[in-house]
């Protein structure tokens, strides 16, 4: 994995963290169960998206 591809999804986490974050302070605990759906429903597409991005493009080494 070139060092080029770390970074970019180093920074996609701390950008997802950071949102994550922003979330939570912008609502509260108002709607603590829906945002807790919205925000696990956020990453499992994040970790697909980095699966795709990064294991399936990678030249695959037996």
């Amino acid at each position: 994995m070139s060092m080029s591809r770390i970074l970019i999804m180093l920074f996609v986490l701390i950008m997802f963290v950071i949102i994550w974050r922003l979330i939570d302070l912008l609502l509260g605990t108002a709607l603590g169960i829906f945002i807790w759906a919205l925000k696990t429903a956020l990453f499992l597409i994040l970790m697909y998206a980095i699966y795709i991005l990064f294991i399936r493009q990678s030249p695959v080494t037996a």
